[in-house]
């Protein structure tokens, strides 16, 4: 946030100077908001819920069919390769025959996609 003060005649100085000190002091607070917002942020990369965290690996897969980029395609495949192992170790009670069928038609993916020994 960026204040503007401008001094005209018949201000009162020390009013200033004390409005820019308040603002000094909100400056000092934004690391911690901006910790919180990472932390938030953070939460959103790893859920907590099986359901979501399957979501968004589903969600991944198909983005990268969507995708004409070859390598955008093979990277969105591994990190939802990567999210869907997670909620296999994570929550391994959690539909374990949808987790593994959608790992083997991922991987399944990303095998025609990658060349020959690059597995």
């Amino acid at each position: 946030m960026v204040v503007l003060m401008f001094a005209s005649p018949g201000c009162d100085r020390r009013k200033l100077k004390n409005a820019t000190d308040a603002n000094a002091a909100d400056k000092t607070r934004l690391p911690s908001e901006f910790s919180a917002t990472a932390e938030s942020a953070k939460k959103e990369k790893e859920p907590d819920n099986p359901a979501d965290a399957y979501l968004k690996a589903y969600l991944l897969v198909r983005e990268s069919e969507k995708t004409t980029n070859r390598e955008e395609s093979i990277h969105r495949l591994q990190d939802a390769c990567a999210c869907f192992q997670a909620v296999k170790s994570k929550f391994p009670d959690w539909k374990p025959a949808m987790v593994d069928g959608r790992i083997a038609k991922t991987r399944e993916s990303l095998d025609m996609l990658l060349p020959p020994g690059h597995h």
